[in-house]
């Protein structure tokens, strides 16, 4: 199958969803996928927020592949028939807070929009899917970052059904 693994990152940080996306990526080649990686810097702060979100909701990436993996926000808002969102830690969601109020409504539009078009949203921790679950009030299933190379392999197995 080819599968696409969406990420952003903050240049010369490196972080969670950045590791994770790509780590899933050679996970993913090694059960035989085709995978293509779409990694956008996404800068910091909520100025670069708006732009960089709007940005990524105008890729229709289905052309390129069977499967979207979202690892976090903004990459969840790419658009494709078969999205599955996989918000990693807390920072992979978006962080209105301190932010303008408008900047903050958009980012909780953006994501509510966004995992409604999933097929399957997983969290990073149970922390994480109570924070889910307060926010779009249904429950999401736990997928923490893999530990080990077999942890890996569940994982990637289970984010390409």
């Amino acid at each position: 199958m080819n599968v696409i693994v969406a990420s952003t990152f903050t240049p010369g940080v490196g972080g969670t969803d950045e590791t994770a996306a790509e780590r899933l990526a050679r996970e993913l080649e090694r059960h035989g996928h085709t995978v293509s990686e779409v990694r956008v810097p996404a800068g910091s702060g909520s100025e670069r927020l708006t732009e960089t979100a709007t940005a990524i909701r105008l890729w229709r990436l289905d052309p390129w592949g069977d499967l979207l993996i979202a690892v976090g926000f903004p990459s969840v808002l790419s658009q494709h028939p078969r999205k599955v969102a996989w918000f990693v830690d807390a920072d992979s969601r978006p962080d209105p807070a301190g932010c303008d109020p408008a900047v903050a409504r958009f980012a909780r539009t953006a994501e509510q929009r966004a995992i409604t078009e999933c097929v399957r949203v997983y969290a990073g921790s149970p922390g994480l899917a109570a924070q889910l679950a307060d926010t779009h009030s249904r429950a999401f299933p736990v997928l923490g970052i893999p530990r080990d190379a077999a942890a890996w392999r569940d994982a990637a197995a289970e984010l390409a059904s």
